[in-house]
C-alpha cells in the first residue's frame, strides 16, 4: 500500500507520548522495565511502540521476539510486531551473531534514522530504551526526539545510585521531566525479606531529587524466565509478585504522565512587552509579569533557597527572551540576574512570579 503522506509529515506527528526507560548503567534490569511497561500499557488498551536504541547490546529482540517482521516501505522502516506491540531493534538486523563494535558516529547515524526514519504510526506511547551511560548517543536522543518524560531504573545498590544520579542530571540539563524512580531487583521474599543488593537506594535516590518512588520490584524466577523466553510476564504468570509490583508501576507512570500533561497547560500567545512577559491563555485569560517579578520568583534550587532564607534580592531585571521546552514550561533569559530556572505553564497560569507589574485578569 503506497504511503504517501511519508513525504509531508513527521514520522513521530502521530506519537502522543514518548517515554525515555534509562539508568546511565548496565545490569540494572532496565531492558526489561522498558519491555514490561510497553507490556502493561498494552495490557490497558493503548496503543504502544518500543524503540531499543542500545545499539551497543540490543536485547529487546530477545525480549520482544517478532510475530510479524519490520520491512522496509517509500524508505521508511515499518516496525515489526510483538504481542501487539511495534518494536524496532537493531538486534532484529544481522548484528547479533557477533559483537556489535560501533563507533560513536555510526552509532549517532543509527538513532537519527530509528528517530526519523520509522513510520510508526499512531501510538499512545512510545518506550525508548535508553543504552546506558550519559555521552553521545544519549544526547542524540534527547536532541532529535521530544522527550515527554523519563523512568529512571536504579538497583538498591549504592553503586547503582551514583550512576543513576547522573543520568537524572542529565535529563534535567536537557529539560527533561523526570516521571520518577523505579527500584528493581528490591528483595527477594521467602519466609524473610532478604535484600541481596542493599537497601532503599531508590528511596534515597527519590527524595534526593524530589522524585516520586514509583515502585519496587522483587526478585523472582518468572522475569528472568520470560525475559529469556520472549514470554508476556503479565499473561504468564498473572500472580507473580513481580508482575503485580510491575503492574502497580504501569499505572503509576501512565497517572503521572497524564498528571504532567495537566499541568503542562499552554498558553494560546505570549510576548516581551515592556521587558516583561504578556500571556493569552486559550480560555481568553490575560497574565502580565514584569521582568523585575519573574526573575525574582526563578524557580531554580539556588534561588528557592535563598527566597527561604530571606536573602533574594533582585535589581531592575528586563526579560530579554524566550525559550519554550515543549509544551511542558519555558526559559527566561534576562539582562541581569539568573537566567537558570524552568518555569512550568502550570506555575506561570497559576500565578506564580508575579508579584507587581501590570497583574493578571
Amino acid at each position: 500500500m503506497p504511503l504517501p503522506q511519508f513525504e509531508r509529515k513527521n514520522p513521530l506527528d502521530q506519537v502522543k507520548r514518548i517515554v525515555a526507560v534509562a539508568s546511565g548503567k548496565g545490569g540494572v534490569g532496565k531492558s526489561t522495565m522498558a519491555v514490561n511497561l510497553a507490556l502493561g500499557l498494552k495490557e490497558f488498551g493503548l496503543k504502544v511502540g518500543v524503540l531499543d536504541a542500545d545499539v551497543y547490546g540490543p536485547s529487546l529482540f530477545q525480549m520482544l521476539p517478532e510475530e510479524r517482521a519490520g520491512k522496509e516501505e517509500e524508505g521508511y522502516l515499518i516496525p515489526g510486531i510483538s504481542n501487539g506491540i511495534k518494536v524496532v531493534s537493531l538486534g532484529f538486523f544481522d548484528t547479533h551473531s557477533h559483537a556489535n563494535l560501533v563507533r560513536a558516529p555510526i552509532a549517532n547515524g543509527v538513532i537519527e534514522n530509528f528517530i526519523h526514519k520509522v513510520w510508526w504510526g499512531e501510538l499512545d506511547y512510545l518506550i525508548i530504551d535508553f543504552p546506558p551511560g550519559t555521552g553521545d548517543v544519549q544526547l542524540s536522543l534527547l536532541q532529535q526526539a521530544v522527550i515527554s518524560g523519563a523512568v529512571v531504573v536504579t538497583t538498591p545498590s549504592q553503586l547503582s545510585v551514583i550512576d543513576v544520579r547522573k543520568s537524572i542530571e542529565m535529563f534535567h540539563v536537557m529539560n527533561v521531566p523526570v516521571l520518577g524512580v523505579v527500584e528493581n531487583m528490591s528483595y527477594v521474599e521467602g519466609e524473610e525479606r532478604v535484600y541481596p543488593f542493599g537497601k532503599d537506594g531508590g528511596e534515597v535516590l527519590a527524595k534526593e531529587f524530589e522524585l516520586p518512588l514509583i515502585g519496587r520490584v522483587p526478585i523472582t524466577p518468572a522475569v528472568n524466565h520470560c525475559s529469556d523466553a520472549g514470554k508476556n510476564l503479565f499473561a504468564t504468570f498473572p500472580d507473580d509478585p513481580a508482575a503485580m509490583a510491575l503492574r502497580s508501576i504501569v499505572h503509576q507512570v501512565n497517572l503521572l504522565m497524564i498528571q504532567q500533561e495537566k499541568e503542562a497547560f499552554s498558553p494560546k500567545s505570549y510576548q516581551i512587552v515592556d521587558g516583561g512577559l504578556d500571556l493569552v491563555w486559550p480560555d481568553g485569560s490575560q497574565n502580565f509579569f514584569d521582568g523585575q517579578s519573574l526573575e525574582y520568583n526563578c524557580p531554580c534550587a539556588q534561588c528557592d533557597l535563598l527566597r527561604l532564607e530571606g536573602r533574594r534580592q533582585v535589581a531592575q531585571a528586563r526579560l530579554v527572551g524566550v525559550d519554550p521546552i515543549g509544551r511542558y514550561g519555558v526559559k527566561f533569559t534576562f539582562d541581569g540576574g539568573c537566567s537558570k530556572g524552568m518555569y512550568t505553564w502550570a506555575l506561570l497560569r497559576n500565578g506564580g512570579g508575579q508579584s507587581g507589574g501590570r497583574g493578571g485578569e
